[in-house]
């Protein structure tokens, strides 16, 4: 029994971390408006995107790029300065990702 109450005080404990505010859920809502994961986030489309990729052997490690249209006042969203979306291909949300071909010359 103790064991059982002391694991639901952890659990409610912790809940308060895991559980997304209200700001970041705004947050997220205004950031998918109108956006399109098949656009190459660009605000020029004559203009290069830089996507910079870090690899070790076979696998990659970092892939890093800016998407203009993930931009908002960190003020109007209680103070919230960086935010993640899931990277599943199947994720209910998608993003815009730089296909990425390796190969060896």
């Amino acid at each position: 029994m103790f064991f059982r109450a002391s694991s639901l005080i952890v659990f409610v404990a912790t809940l308060k971390f895991v559980l997304p505010s209200f700001d970041e859920y705004r947050l997220l809502q205004y950031l998918k408006e109108n956006y399109d994961h098949f656009e190459r986030p660009v605000e020029n489309s004559s203009m290069p995107l830089d996507v910079k990729v870090r690899f070790l052997l076979n696998q990659i490690l970092d892939v890093h790029w800016n998407d203009y249209k993930l931009r908002w006042d960190p003020r109007m969203f209680g103070g919230i300065k960086d935010v993640r979306f899931p990277g599943e291909a199947d994720a209910p949300f998608k993003l815009w990702r730089p296909d990425v071909l390796l190969f060896n010359r």
